[in-house]
């Protein structure tokens, strides 16, 4: 059995996509965990170690930025298991800091699927019939 590998890229407007580094922690939530639960959109966590983000942040990774989550065997061949936007970002910045180098500095990454954008619309007073 081949070694899964997953990567996550970004893009500003969804055409072409830069792949984020160091991420060590993907957490993904699709569908409902209990048969009771109400339908909500997917949601994905990214946790990275961010160590160049003080001195040179990405300015990419903010909120309505294109994400996918990607699992490939060899980076030719992508395959996309999840795509949403950026909803939230936040930095932890620790010890020590050296030459404008954070090694211990960490990026998370909170996402919505498609279907969080759905239900934020607004029907411009539409009337639906039940029949």
């Amino acid at each position: 059995m081949a070694l899964q590998r997953y990567g996550v890229s970004y893009s500003l407007l969804g055409a072409s996509f830069d792949e984020l580094t160091n991420v060590q922690a993907i957490n993904l939530n699709i569908g409902v965990q209990a048969q009771l639960d109400q339908i909500r959109s997917s949601t994905a966590t990214v946790e990275a170690r961010y160590p160049d983000g003080y001195a040179s942040p990405i300015t990419a990774l903010k909120a309505g930025t294109f994400i996918r989550i990607y699992n490939y065997t060899d980076p030719s061949s992508a395959y996309v298991i999840w795509q949403g936007k950026i909803s939230d970002v936040s930095v932890q910045y620790g010890f020590p800091y050296q030459s404008s180098v954070g090694n211990a500095d960490f990026i998370t990454i909170i996402c919505e699927g498609y279907f969080a954008a759905l239900g934020r619309m607004n029907g411009n007073d539409y009337a639906m019939s039940a029949a």
